[in-house]
């Protein structure tokens, strides 16, 4: 994915949008919205093409970067390269037909709003948008956490009754 997402100049990439499925361990990418570089023109623009941080480079091991890491991503391009004519015209499909921008009346859509941009109803309506968005992240947050809490309050009522 580190690999792909440099292809595509993927931005934005924090805990918040990468996902682990829990029931067999892959990553999971989520919001694509800072794609083909979009990254590099946000308020503060985004330098760096790919973070690998320390925190990551432990997981991979003793090998660390020059092991299992270093070959998938060049096992990546490779295949990449193979099949580029394929992946060429699959992007191509972006320059023609961009993707859809769901709040045109702010500069910079989404990202502007988020990030610093001006639109024509500037202040109220982008607190509007992100007091909506910060309430729709909290109840993600709250269904993913949902299962947890329940288990929690069954062992906390048994320990109650054990008391």
């Amino acid at each position: 994915m580190s690999v792909i997402g440099y292809i595509i100049g993927l931005g934005d990439r924090h805990l918040d949008n990468v996902l682990v499925d829990l029931a067999n361990g892959q990553v999971v990418h989520i919001d694509y919205n800072i794609s083909f570089e979009k990254g590099k023109n946000l308020r503060i623009p985004e330098r760096v093409p790919c973070k690998l941080t320390q925190n990551i480079i432990s997981v991979f091991g003793v090998a660390g970067v020059e092991g299992l890491f270093r070959q998938s991503c060049e096992h990546t391009l490779r295949v990449l390269r193979k099949g580029r004519e394929t992946l060429l015209t699959l992007l191509e499909a972006f320059v023609y037909d961009p993707l859809v921008d769901w709040t045109p009346w702010l500069v910079g859509g989404l990202a502007g709003a988020m990030y610093g941009g001006q639109g024509a109803g500037e202040g109220q309506e982008k607190r509007e948008m992100e007091h909506g968005l910060t309430f729709s992240m909290l109840g993600v947050r709250v269904a993913e956490m949902k299962g947890s809490w329940l288990e929690n309050q069954h062992d906390l009522v048994a320990a109650l009754f054990q008391v």
